[in-house]
């Protein structure tokens, strides 16, 4: 997601101080928020608002806000917030604060302590890293993907270590080897028939998989990160907005509606 912080903050210090602000041009949201430095877990729960809707807001895929909603949002952001608050801080500070949310895993920190609590204890140690290291599919999805790759004749591995940030991780498919990693696939399947039980197995895996490909990409530079999603009993049209919000450092994402444009995609980058 694009944000230009220090036209934003222009924006803000040259408006009104008033729902108009928020109301004609939902991306300010984002100066607020950093401001306060918060995720948009903890700034949800202050202006009473859905992460998914924040996050609409700031991407600019809302493009103006129904009034009664931007009147509430800034009432309860102007209890905290003053026009001078926005006037004084600089735009270098705020960039500063956008990073640090972002390297620290905690822009969103409900996001943040999923992760935590979603880990696996065993990625850490080389005997749990041995045990994950298969040199064949381990379901029929994987499989699916590696057929792809072999009949495209991209060269890759799969299943193999890799060193992250502050530990060593085994990812599904490395193209076009461990030792020279360009790109990373993330490949997973549910396979509930529950509607509510996937939407929330959907969302744990973009949390779970995009802070792997963070970490992945705080240790090897340039590589690029792919996640495709399916759900083997009722295959995938379209990703919430909820669950892509939490994609933040992702490269790209496929579900099952749109796995034929893997391959393109990889000739196009490779």
């Amino acid at each position: 997601m694009e944000i230009n912080v220090p036209k934003q903050h222009k924006y803000l210090k040259d408006s009104p101080f008033n729902y108009k602000t928020l109301q004609y041009n939902p991306r300010s949201l984002i100066i607020f928020r950093l401001f306060l430095n918060l995720g948009r877990g903890d700034f949800s729960n202050i202006i009473k608002v859905s992460e998914g809707h924040i996050f609409y807001m700031e991407s600019g895929r809302i493009k103006v806000v129904k009034k009664k909603t931007a009147t509430l949002i800034f009432e309860r952001i102007k209890s905290r917030i003053v026009k001078n608050d926005i006037n004084n801080i600089s735009s270098k500070e705020l960039n500063s604060r956008l990073r640090k949310l972002r390297r620290n895993g905690s822009l969103d920190t409900t996001r943040a302590r999923k992760i935590r609590s979603l880990a696996k204890p065993e990625n850490n140690h080389k005997n749990g890293l041995r045990s994950q290291t298969k040199n064949t599919p381990t379901n029929s999805f994987e499989s699916k993907i590696y057929s792809l790759l072999k009949e495209n004749n991209i060269e890759f591995e799969i299943h193999k270590v890799i060193k992250a940030k502050n530990k060593s991780v085994v990812v599904d498919f490395v193209i076009p080897s461990a030792k020279a990693p360009l790109f990373i696939i993330e490949v997973k399947q549910s396979i509930s028939k529950n509607t509510r039980s996937r939407y929330e197995i959907m969302k744990s895996y973009a949390i779970t998989l995009d802070h792997k490909i963070r970490n992945l990409k705080l240790k090897n530079k340039g590589i690029k990160g792919v996640v495709v999603l399916s759900s083997k009993y009722n295959p995938i049209k379209k990703l919430s907005p909820y669950i892509l919000s939490e994609f933040l450092d992702t490269d790209k994402v496929f579900i099952d509606s749109d796995i034929n444009k893997l391959i393109p995609y990889l000739k196009s980058k490779i």
